[in-house]
């Protein structure tokens, strides 16, 4: 999937030129969608920033925003998965979006954490977490009886 592309069946799927300098809603959700899908399937920003005729700024900005499209964002972007057969996740709903982008969040600052912060936020919060969520179960067990 080139950039190029993508735009022309975006275009096609809106009915409008998103490239347009426009500031109106439809034309910033349709350039989320974009952007996103550009940057997930790996291309660089010099690639398709002037298809897409914004800056760098906006770019980055619209990438980290897009758990924030509407309904029929999501579904522009799940068709464009589909019809370039890309290797990307698609989503059912809005919802199941944000809650995959909140947990890739969680992820990312996992990851970047070393050896001995793992260990020390395994022994400090999740041991402790985990003991917490084992008694309020046992808890609600017993009072259910």
């Amino acid at each position: 999937m080139k950039p190029d592309e993508l735009l022309y069946v975006l275009n096609q799927l809106y009915g409008f030129d998103i490239s347009r300098k426009c500031k109106t809603d439809h034309i910033v959700q349709a350039k989320k969608v974009f952007v996103q899908l550009c940057w997930k399937y790996g291309h660089r920003l010099c690639n398709y920033v002037p298809v897409i005729n914004i800056t760098h700024a906006a770019c980055i900005h619209h990438q980290k925003s897009f758990h924030l499209i509407r309904p029929v964002d999501l579904h522009h972007y799940n068709t464009c998965i589909e019809y370039f057969n890309l290797p990307l996740q698609t989503y059912p709903s809005l919802f199941a979006l944000r809650e995959s982008n909140e947990l890739n969040a969680i992820l990312i600052k996992l990851k970047e954490l070393n050896r001995q912060e793992l260990i020390d936020f395994k022994r400090l919060k999740l041991d402790k977490y985990f003991k917490e969520k084992e008694f309020e179960e046992k808890y609600r067990l017993e009072t259910n009886k």
